[in-house]
């Protein structure tokens, strides 16, 4: 959420409004005793790799999993270590790919500051769940309007899934093989066939990002949640990463279709 309110408030960055983070700090949801108890090993050993880090993860040792994500940070860009974590999950884990996602976020918002932190905070969000049926990688081309023109349950990740794929990241290629198996697998999940009609006002166009930010600016705050923030910011990044007329047509109707509901 927070990531979210970072993002959504840096659209204009000419008209601050702290009202996104005012409404989180009102909330509490920062305040937690879930402190990181960092450990501090001693000389790195002369073979330190991510196959022993996935090795601990398929395990579920989560000590040697810390061990091994406090060598790799020492001899590695912890932001490739994010990525290789991010793309585990995607493989093995139900859910916790879309938190590491924004912990990458906001580390580069950071320059990389409380890396160790971050690192550490995946793991237990990795072995905090039980693994799943692993992904098989797909290479098949994806088409993004095929799947942007679904009527997907709330709850799909679609427009996460577009935002991680369009990045440009280290281990763009093995991630995006795994989001497109996640995508394939989607398919039962979507409600029907073209059902996310085309919805949008050029207007939008016109203004792009800058439309959202005017929207959430003019909401009550009370009728703001978490769940619309994050929602908009999801919509925000992939209009951001998005060179293609008819992808952006289909985004801006799923903000469209669903505010109007």
């Amino acid at each position: 959420v927070l990531d979210a309110v970072k993002s959504i408030m840096g659209i204009d960055l000419n008209n601050i409004d702290s009202k996104l983070l005012d409404i989180f700090m009102d909330s509490g949801l920062f305040l937690n005793d879930n402190y990181i108890d960092l450990k501090d090993y001693k000389a790195i050993p002369e073979a330190i790799s991510m196959y022993g880090l996935e090795k601990s993860l398929l395990d579920r040792n989560h000590s040697g999993a810390l061990e091994h994500v406090f060598y790799l940070s020492r001899v590695s860009d912890g932001i490739q270590i994010l990525e290789f974590l991010l793309e585990f999950s995607l493989q093995y884990c139900s859910s916790s790919y879309s938190y590491i996602w924004h912990i990458i976020r906001m580390q580069k918002f950071l320059n990389g500051k409380f890396m160790i932190e971050s690192l550490n905070k995946s793991i237990d969000l990795i072995l905090g769940e039980d693994f799943i049926n692993p992904i098989k990688p797909n290479n098949k081309p994806i088409s993004w309007p095929d799947y942007l023109s679904l009527n997907f349950n709330e709850e799909h990740n679609i427009l996460l899934y577009y935002t991680i794929y369009k990045t440009d990241l280290i281990r763009c290629d093995a991630i995006r093989c795994l989001i497109r198996e996640r995508l394939f697998l989607s398919l039962d999940k979507a409600v029907s066939i073209s059902n996310n009609n085309i919805n949008l006002d050029e207007e939008q166009f016109k203004l792009g990002r800058k439309w959202i930010f005017d929207y959430i600016m003019k909401i009550d705050n009370h009728k703001i949640d978490f769940e619309m923030i994050v929602f908009f910011d999801g919509i925000r990044s992939c209009l951001m990463l998005s060179d293609s007329r008819i992808e952006k047509e289909y985004i801006w109707s799923y903000l469209n279709n669903r505010i109007c509901n």
